[in-house]
């Protein structure tokens, strides 16, 4: 199993275009596990990722600067919440909501009805967690 952590995660930019809204992750913390990623014993990885909402938008407060480190969060896709973890690959319709707090206490809520997440340059390893 894969995923993103959103923890240590860095939001580069966030880009909002007429309906949708694009999420740059850069890097993103990956975690690669045979059993569930950030519990069980996984390698760890740093890789870019765009997280693209359709018919999209955003409620509270987008980070002042960039980057911006994220120190908390959850992606609600159609009432399954997943604390800090964003699946990977990952394409849904639906209600979609993703919720970031970064290091500077800004929070924000993307809300959708779809999700793409769409890799970025390569996957760097990083080291194995325990």
């Amino acid at each position: 199993m894969t995923e993103i952590e959103i923890h240590d995660s860095r939001v580069g930019k966030v880009a909002q275009e007429s309906s949708h809204i694009e999420i740059h992750f850069e890097p993103s913390m990956v975690h690669v596990s045979d059993g569930k990623p950030g519990v069980d014993s996984c390698k760890v990885y740093k890789q870019d990722f765009c997280l693209i909402f359709q018919d999209a938008s955003i409620e509270g407060t987008l980070p002042s600067d960039y980057p911006a480190w994220c120190v908390d969060g959850f992606l609600d896709l159609n009432g399954e919440k997943l604390d800090n973890m964003i699946p990977v690959p990952l394409a849904v319709k639906g209600r979609i909501v993703l919720e970031l707090t970064f290091n500077t206490s800004e929070t924000f809520r993307a809300l959708g009805s779809a999700v793409d997440l769409e890799p970025r340059g390569p996957r760097t390893y990083l080291e194995e967690f325990r």
